[in-house]
């Protein structure tokens, strides 16, 4: 199992070669309306490379990549990406990419051996100027993915929550000001996340110990904890 991380992609998103992608795929499925492809060029540009910025009294302009918080960000990254990663799959012949899952700009792999996940990180390094990947291999059988721990022990593959080991378990406090159905909804939201990421009843378990743990800490009252954990599990 293999991460690949894209270093700081929306910022290096190339704005005229994805903005003639967006165009290339409206007009392929006849999404221009009246629009002509001039036209609609000239929109994505006033919307990408024509936001202006004031930093330290000075005005600026996003002349290239696309700015950090944009409402299009993600949609302009997608769809560079996903142009090119088919591709670059499709071109990778020194060995099978057994499992390529992308979400924004972290990639999950999986190989055959460390060889073959070495030559296709070297192999995707080298086909775009703009984007360079990061990798982090599997510890022992364990990665973790975003909020999801991976462990493949024992021929066995299972999921858990992942935290990282900055994480505090500081949440909004039970008794501060907000309203109680905030905090109720904490702890559904909790619990849902982790009966998706936890493979199994095991998992599920120690996950919801660890949530009336910190809870608990955060002055959840325990009788809430379980009335709506059991609701929820029912």
């Amino acid at each position: 199992m293999l991460i690949i991380a894209q270093r700081s992609l929306f910022t290096n998103i190339p704005l005229k070669e994805t903005i003639a992608l967006a165009v290339d795929v409206l007009a392929e499925n006849k999404a221009c309306g009246k629009l002509s492809r001039s036209q609609l060029t000239k929109l994505f540009v006033y919307a990408t490379s024509m936001n202006h910025f004031l930093f330290k009294g000075c005005l600026y302009d996003q002349i290239d990549g696309v700015a950090m918080g944009s409402p299009s960000g993600p949609t302009h990254a997608n769809l560079f990406m996903g142009h090119h990663e088919q591709k670059w799959i499709e071109d990778f012949t020194e060995g099978d990419v057994l499992m390529y899952q992308r979400y924004d700009d972290d990639i999950f792999c999986v190989f055959q051996s460390k060889e073959v996940a070495d030559k296709f990180y070297n192999f995707i390094n080298a086909k775009h100027p703009n984007i360079k990947f990061t990798c982090e291999p599997a510890v022992e059988g364990r990665l973790p993915f975003l909020d999801i721990l991976i462990e493949n022990l024992k021929a066995r593959t299972s999921t858990r929550v992942y935290r990282k080991p900055t994480f505090t378990g500081l949440y909004t406090n039970f008794l501060s000001f907000t309203p109680f159905m905030y905090n109720v909804g904490l702890i559904r939201c909790l619990l849902y996340r982790a009966s998706r990421l936890c493979s199994s009843w095991e998992n599920f378990h120690q996950e919801v110990q660890n949530i009336h743990k910190n809870l608990h800490k955060n002055s959840f009252p325990q009788q809430l904890l379980d009335k709506i954990t059991s609701s929820f599990i029912t």
